[in-house]
């Protein structure tokens, strides 16, 4: 989880999920837009986006640790935070099994531990 609690996301299938967009604009959350987080899918270097849902509030409290979790059945993709689901998702393309990475946003203050 991003310490500072703006994004979540995979390497291979670039999952990302913003969190507080009042802090991040970019050209997936923009002002005049409600907030969304975002599943993005990552070929040949190309982002491409799954599904967007809205968020009203942050799905976690910043400057604090949390357990990120992922799991994969078939073409479904969910995302859990504290053991929350938090995120859904669905990719046709997916057809064996892969690893899972974890990135942040470029200007993202960041620490992981534990991974696995």
């Amino acid at each position: 989880m991003d310490k500072t609690g703006n994004e979540i996301c995979t390497e291979d299938l670039d999952l990302v999920k913003t969190v507080n967009p009042a802090t991040v604009v970019d050209q997936f959350t923009q002002p005049a837009k409600p907030p969304a987080g975002l599943f993005f899918k990552l070929t040949d270097g190309k982002r491409k986006a799954l599904s967007r849902s809205n968020n009203i509030l942050p799905i976690c409290e910043k400057n604090r640790w949390h357990t990120l979790r992922a799991e994969f059945s078939g073409d479904k993709i969910d995302v859990f935070i504290n053991g929350r689901k938090v995120a859904s998702a669905a990719d046709t393309a997916i057809t064996v099994a892969g690893a899972a990475g974890v990135c942040t946003k470029f200007d993202a203050a960041t620490l992981y531990d534990n991974l696995s």
